[in-house]
C-alpha cells in the first residue's frame, strides 16, 4: 500500500511536471523555450521531491507520523503545486521576455512612445495652424491670434511655429 501510494505520488508529481513542460513548449516562442523550460523546471520540480521525502521520512518514523506528514505536506503540496507551476511559468516568460531583450524592448517601447508624442504634436501643430488660417480669414490680426492660443494654453513655442508655418 506505501509503494502503490508512493508511486502514486511520484506518478502524480512527473504528470505535473510533464503538463507543465508540454504547456511551455506549446506556447512559447522556439527561440524563448529552453529558458522558460528551465525557469520553470526550476521553481516547479521542488515541490513533489520535496513532498515524497518528507512523507517517507515520516512514515519510517511511525504510522501516525506519516499520517500526520500526508495531511500536513500533501495537502499544500497539491495547493501550491499548479500555482507553482503557474508562477513559474510566469516567472520564466518575464525573464525570456522582459529580462534577456531587456535593451531591444525598451530601445522599441521608446520608439513607439517616440512616434506617438511626435504623431500627437504634428496633430496639434495642424490642428493650431488650422485655427490660425480660421482667425486670419476672420481679419484676426497675428498678434490677437497669438494671445488667444496663448491664454488658452498652448506654449509659446508651438503658437509662434504655428503662426510662422501659417505664412507659407
Amino acid at each position: 500500500m506505501a509503494v502503490n501510494f508512493l508511486f502514486r505520488c511520484l506518478v502524480g508529481s512527473i504528470a505535473i511536471i510533464a503538463g507543465f513542460v508540454y504547456f511551455v513548449l506549446a506556447t512559447i516562442p522556439e527561440r524563448d523555450q529552453s529558458l522558460g523550460l528551465a525557469c520553470g523546471l526550476l521553481f516547479a520540480a521542488p515541490f513533489p521531491v520535496v513532498f515524497l521525502i518528507t512523507h517517507q521520512i515520516a512514515r519510517w518514523a511511525s504510522p501516525v507520523a506519516g499520517i500526520v506528514s500526508l495531511c500536513v505536506i500533501a495537502v499544500p503540496t497539491a495547493m501550491f503545486a499548479v500555482p507553482g507551476v503557474v508562477a513559474s511559468y510566469i516567472v520564466g516568460l518575464l525573464l525570456t521576455f522582459w529580462w534577456i531583450p531587456v535593451g531591444t524592448s525598451h530601445a522599441a517601447i521608446s520608439s513607439v512612445i517616440e512616434r506617438s508624442n511626435e504623431s500627437s504634436q504634428a496633430n496639434a501643430t495642424a490642428s493650431v495652424q488650422q485655427y490660425v488660417f480660421d482667425c486670419r480669414d476672420k481679419g484676426f490680426k497675428d498678434t490677437e491670434i497669438k494671445e488667444q492660443l496663448l491664454n488658452s494654453g498652448w506654449c509659446k513655442s508651438e503658437v509662434e511655429q504655428a503662426l510662422l508655418a501659417a505664412h507659407f
